[in-house]
């Protein structure tokens, strides 16, 4: 069944566009299609980055039809929520900060982490403070590392850990506050079953595809790579993903990005052999500054996705938006842009309009 669900779903659908409204125009056109043969009280389902993008697609729809209704905008989670069981203790950072500040204060466990023992046996207060950031951290990791939360509750070193000085007691701290009811009901977990075991067809699955369920991602810049997996899982299964995607360029553009290990070396290297700080900016356009470097910055944040929404080219749908008027400064900076093209103000070393 599934080999015959991912010969008709491969890849999910990739909407790209270089202007947000156009973006929206184009989830909005949809949206509008399927009503007009749906069920009056049917809800669409819109993921989307935050409440602001939020209210701009609510005022969007409304200023082209008069109304917004049966919009619901869960959060990204909610896909994979229908994975973890229905009476699942509540974890999040909140939690996992109180039950790690608990397992600190207990009898021995200065000696069983030495490595805290200077917040163990400091007041309450610093250690609260640590319990919360490592909570925190633990969190990060459930969506950005799940493969080590998941090798850690077996008692195993993470690939990619070994030696690291800090991994050992990370490792033992969460298999210390994971035991026994936390194990495996995470979205951790949830990300493991699907992508390495491919638990997604399941019974509940059929009905959502029945109702015809699309999963529809809008706005994101950046999405991590085991949530960019597990949605790819998703549509190969059966039930279909559309992400529409903002792109500041037509191109391909995640090679843009700088090294900032780099800079900081030509930096340390020009002012160590004393060269002239007037011909710095000069130096630095010619030797680091290869890009646009506003494209550069949207590489650094969005490179992950894009290397990933490349994947799915065969299924994506670009088209190039109207520009502004010409001669105006945002026309100049969107070309420069879309085209990799360094400003005059980096090129010259002078301010420009």
């Amino acid at each position: 069944m599934q080999d015959e669900q991912t010969d008709h779903f491969e890849k999910p659908f990739i909407f790209r566009r270089l202007s947000m409204d156009a973006l929206a125009d184009v989830l909005i056109d949809e949206i509008h299609a399927k009503a007009e043969n749906s069920d009056l009280f049917s809800k669409t389902r819109i993921i989307v980055p935050n409440r602001s993008i939020q209210r701009y697609l609510s005022l969007r729809f409304a200023s082209r039809y008069g109304i917004a209704a049966q919009l619901e905008f869960p959060s990204l989670m909610s896909v994979f929520q229908r994975f973890l069981p229905q009476n699942r203790p509540n974890i999040d950072r909140k939690t996992i900060g109180w039950r790690i500040y608990r397992r600190l204060r207990e009898p021995g466990s200065d000696t069983a982490f030495p490595e805290l023992t200077h917040w163990i046996k400091g007041d309450s207060k610093r250690l609260y403070d640590l319990s919360r950031q490592l909570g925190e951290l633990y969190d990060k990791y459930m969506l950005y590392r799940p493969q080590w939360i998941n090798s850690w509750e077996l008692r195993e070193t993470p690939p990619g850990l070994s030696g690291e000085p800090n991994a050992d007691w990370q490792g033992e701290l969460w298999y210390s506050i994971a035991e026994p009811d936390w194990k495996g009901n995470h979205f951790a977990g949830v990300f493991d079953r699907i992508i390495r075991k491919g638990e997604w067809y399941d019974a509940a699955c059929e009905e959502r595809k029945k109702d015809g369920e699309t999963i529809r991602i809008f706005g994101f810049s950046q999405l991590p790579p085991t949530v960019l997996q597990c949605l790819e899982k998703i549509h190969q299964f059966g039930t279909p993903v559309k992400v529409y995607h903002l792109v500041p360029s037509g191109e391909y553009y995640a090679d843009c990005k700088q090294n900032k290990d780099e800079l900081r070396k030509f930096l340390n290297r020009y002012f160590r052999e004393g060269q002239d700080p007037a011909r710095l900016l000069e130096d630095l356009n010619s030797s680091y500054f290869q890009h646009n470097p506003l494209l550069a910055s949207f590489a650094m944040q969005s490179c992950v996705m894009l290397n990933k929404t490349v994947e799915w080219q065969d299924d994506a749908d670009f088209e190039p938006f109207d520009t502004p008027d010409k001669g105006t400064i945002l026309h100049r900076l969107q070309e420069r842009i879309r085209n990799d093209q360094k400003s005059s103000s980096t090129r010259n070393g002078k301010g420009s309009g």
